[in-house]
């Protein structure tokens, strides 16, 4: 799956790009992968939410919300929940260290290019993802 949030403002930042990434997880199978097209100029959206990620995994992230609950925990425990179960790749302005922190995997453009020359390749194209809509578990614009 390749997802596009669509640009300015939708990729401004990780917790924005993090609404294409929702719905591109439900378009794909568990253990696939996922390629995420977010500039994220703005950072993470937050200066706090990587803090989100001090944790081994999902169940003890979703401890640290039962104790606090905080609407940016909430993106962070999905964005994590989405890449324990798929391989998230991403091509962005974020530092490796950041997207490592959560989990995904940096690429280049390079990379891409790689992925769309493989012939065995079968998967979707999610253009302007933050512009989709989750509907009765189906995707609709």
């Amino acid at each position: 799956m390749i997802a596009s949030c669509g640009g300015f403002p939708h990729d401004i930042n990780m917790i924005q790009a993090h609404k294409t990434l929702d719905a591109a997880s439900r378009a794909c199978i568990d253990g696939g992968t996922i390629v995420l097209l977010a500039e994220c100029e703005d950072g993470l959206g937050r200066n706090d939410f990587l803090e989100w990620f001090d944790v081994a995994n999902t169940s003890e992230l979703a401890e640290r919300l039962c104790q606090k609950y905080q609407v940016n925990g909430q993106t962070a425990w999905n964005l994590l929940r989405i890449a324990e179960s798929h391989d998230i790749r991403i091509l962005t302005g974020l530092d490796s260290d950041v997207i490592s922190k959560m989990r995904l995997n940096k690429i280049d453009d390079a990379d891409i290019a790689e992925l769309v020359k493989n012939k065995n390749a079968r998967g979707y194209i999610l253009p302007a993802g933050a512009k989709f809509h989750i509907k009765d578990s189906t995707i609709s614009n």
